[in-house]
């Protein structure tokens, strides 16, 4: 006996076909060796007489002869366009009987009619026949026009709304723009998606024509946009007549647009977990903009999800404080996010535009994903959510331990500020590369100075040779000496050689400075006849003489610093993990010129800055704002590496997560949604989920950085931009019901 719901599901399928649905059917069936083609692309008599012995065979009984007919056809790999003219050659009860058969038949029948929906759609979307037939409305012959009416209803459907649309706005005459609104009010619920967009032009009696045609149709679907007109249009009398259509469909008045609009997401939605799926193909998604409405292509596994965002995102339009309108974006984007995934669409900049609707939003969808059983979009939200745990106390003072002792302090100290004094000065003393400028001009030595620090160098000072050298036993020995010449207190040849005698500074190197009028003296002196001393001219300026002294130094660096370098990662690491934890902050409280003194690091090695950026989120304030400028300005900078970039935008975020963040925090954060690095783009949004923005820049950045429709499947959206040629807008109503 059949399965009577296997016949209602085959009815289903059929009737989505019929409105251009596809149907994903995998594998359709196996053993079918290609044979040769179709001899043309219409198939001609073929088709005709193929159609006819199918039919024949089925209502004679014979499906299996039916069937075997049908896998022929399927083995010499008809076009798109021959499946479609043999499925209107059979009729629909014979698909729908093949439908319920199951196994092979419903395989088959199946492919059969996926190949015809694509053959239907290019047979709709033929441009220069929707374009003739608009230009046949202007006919005096009423006949032609009748006949242009039917071919834009029922042959091009919703793809002739554009041209339509772009008609009725170009044409000064009455009696053709009462015939293009008749043509628009027999599409039915055909036209409602295409013409909805319709109603944010700025002509005011093109909304009117458009709200009257979707009064007709009396579609659910128009409620949230007549609301939306109803409510902010600024003129009175177009409000007026929203609301009088608005009234006609029921369960709509009196409702908010934002509440109507979050209905309609809602059940876009859940239809996108419809059991029949619709794959392989794209689907229409209409959009208004300065040219006019325009057409982009989604994947079909997404068209859902698609038009579920849109609609919360106009409910969050309609009221910018709405954090369930937020939440349902939440849902909307990291659910097209998981689709795009499995169909091989990138749509990493939805999970981000979701993190940056901002943890209220994200808590909010993970309660109503949860409550409505998706599975979906309560595992997104909370990805987007995203988990910190902090570290233990006792693992905290653990690694605070092995810092000191590694600096020669011994035991930890049991004072809080001495121990957060030790932990910064010994990032402070990390392999930034160390120079030493001997120079007994005060003003020189102190540029010289100031001049390397600028470019990334831990330089000190000193006047004179001898307290040079004493500086070099005393501490950790530098990477590389500049020496003045022309010191006074003993020679620089002096210099030069108690440094290569003394095991700790033998491999340092020198560059050895004078006036251009001695250069040629000192390179005959010295030249590379003493490995390690390069003559160098005043006057010395930062850039040139940085890259001299990496070159010379190359990238290693001697012992004593990769130690120290080892140590000032472990103290940058305590630091960020004190600020990840409440009660590691409490014990170990910061004070303000603790955290300055971290602030003005930030120049060291990538290993060391990103943990000190961590820091930084979790102890910074807004009231830091050199901090907070230096974090937008690395963001910003494609030479840094992605990680310490990614690490600046969660900190940033996190210094404003108590503070209105300002427009230039905002724009830094927003931009960086569009980073080429998608750990700095995932880190943005991170940024912007923690940061205190009002909801209503929340719907900026989320409008600024929405993925066009047309990226989803790559094709450039379309449709008949500016009204054609003919005359200027008309300045009055026209009759829809005049054909």
């Amino acid at each position: 006996m059949k399965d009577p719901r296997r016949g209602r599901l085959a009815l289903r399928l059929l009737q989505s076909l019929a409105f251009g649905g596809l149907l994903a059917v995998g594998s359709a069936f196996t053993g079918v060796a290609p044979a040769r083609a179709w001899a043309q692309e219409g198939g001609g008599d073929e088709l005709d007489q193929l159609a006819a012995e199918t039919t024949r065979l089925a209502r004679a009984g014979k499906d299996d002869e039916a069937i075997a007919k049908l896998k022929e056809f399927l083995a010499k790999e008809p076009t798109a366009e021959q499946a479609y003219k043999l499925r209107d050659r059979i009729d629909s009860g014979i698909w729908i009987s093949l439908l319920a058969k199951g196994g092979d038949a419903e395989n088959i029948a199946k492919r059969i009619l996926e190949l015809a929906t694509g053959g239907e759609r290019m047979h709709r979307e033929d441009p220069a026949a929707i374009k003739a037939a608009v230009l046949e409305l202007r006919s005096d012959d009423y006949i032609a026009r009748r006949k242009a009416v039917s071919t834009l209803v029922n042959q091009a459907g919703p793809y002739s709304v554009p041209a339509l649309v772009a008609a009725l706005a170009g044409s000064p005459d009455t009696d053709v723009r009462a015939t293009i609104c008749y043509a628009l009010s027999l599409l039915g619920s055909e036209g409602v998606l295409p013409l909805l967009p319709v109603l944010k032009s700025s002509d005011p009696v093109i909304v009117k024509n458009a709200i009257t045609i979707l009064e007709k149709s009396h579609d659910p679907r128009s409620a949230g946009a007549l609301a939306t007109v109803a409510e902010k249009h600024p003129d009175p009398t177009v409000q007026k007549h929203a609301r009088e259509a608005l009234s006609t469909i029921e369960g709509a008045s009196g409702r908010s647009a934002h509440d109507l609009w979050l209905g309609l997401a809602s059940r876009y939605y859940g239809a996108s977990a419809s059991p029949i799926k619709q794959a392989g193909m794209t689907s229409p998604i209409w959009n208004w903009t300065d040219q006019g409405l325009v057409k982009s292509e989604v994947p079909r596994e997404l068209y859902w999800l698609r038009l579920a965002e849109d609609a919360a995102h106009e409910a969050l339009a309609a009221s910018p404080t709405s954090i369930d309108a937020r939440a349902w974006l939440v849902r909307a984007l990291v659910s097209q996010a998981h689709v795009a995934s499995m169909v091989n669409v990138s749509l990493a900049n939805d999970s981000n535009l979701a993190r940056a609707m901002g943890t209220d939003a994200i808590e909010r969808a993970i309660e109503t994903a949860k409550a409505d059983n998706d599975a979906v979009g309560q595992a997104g939200a909370a990805e987007a959510l995203g988990t910190n745990e902090a570290q233990g106390l006792d693992a905290i003072k653990s690694a605070i331990a092995a810092v000191t002792a590694s600096t020669g302090r011994g035991q930890t100290t049991d004072d809080p500020a001495t121990t957060v004094k030790i932990l910064i000065d010994a990032v402070d003393q990390s392999a930034v590369r160390h120079v030493l400028v001997i120079d007994p001009d005060d003003d020189a030595r102190r540029n010289l100075v100031g001049l390397l620090t600028d470019q990334g160098f831990f330089a000190v000072g000193e006047k004179g040779g001898l307290r040079g050298l004493v500086r070099t036993k005393r501490s950790a020995p530098p990477d590389l000496v500049i020496l003045r010449a022309e010191i006074q207190d003993i020679t620089a040849d002096r210099v030069v050689r108690e440094l290569h005698d003394d095991y700790r500074t033998k491999d340092v190197p020198v560059l050895l400075v004078s006036d251009a009028k001695d250069l040629e003296k000192l390179k005959s002196m010295w030249g590379d006849k003493v490995k390690g001393v390069k003559p160098w001219p005043l006057p010395v300026t930062g850039g040139e003489v940085a890259d001299a002294i990496r070159a010379m130094l190359g990238p290693e660096t001697n012992p004593a610093r990769q130690q120290a370098d080892a140590v000032a990662v472990k103290a940058a690491e305590a630091l960020a993990a004190i600020s990840a934890s409440p009660e590691a902050r409490a014990q170990y409280p910061l004070a303000p010129e603790d955290i300055k003194r971290i602030g003005q690091m930030l120049a060291k090695k990538d290993e060391i800055r990103t943990p000190l950026l961590v820091a930084l989120g979790g102890l910074a304030t807004s009231r830091d704002v050199a901090t907070s400028d230096e974090l937008r300005r690395m963001i910003g900078d494609a030479s840094i590496a992605a990680p310490v970039r990614a690490a600046a935008a969660r900190s940033l975020g996190q210094i404003w997560g108590s503070s209105p963040a300002p427009e230039e925090v905002v724009q830094s954060l927003a931009s960086a949604l569009a980073d080429a690095d998608a750990a700095v783009a995932s880190a943005a949004g991170d940024g912007l989920r923690v940061a205190n923005l009002s909801p209503e820049k929340r719907l900026m950045v989320y409008a600024a950085h929405k993925t066009p429709a047309d990226v989803l499947s790559g094709k450039k959206a379309e449709g008949d931009a500016k009204p054609e040629a003919g005359g200027d807008a008309p300045k009055e109503d026209a009759d829809s019901n005049k054909n």
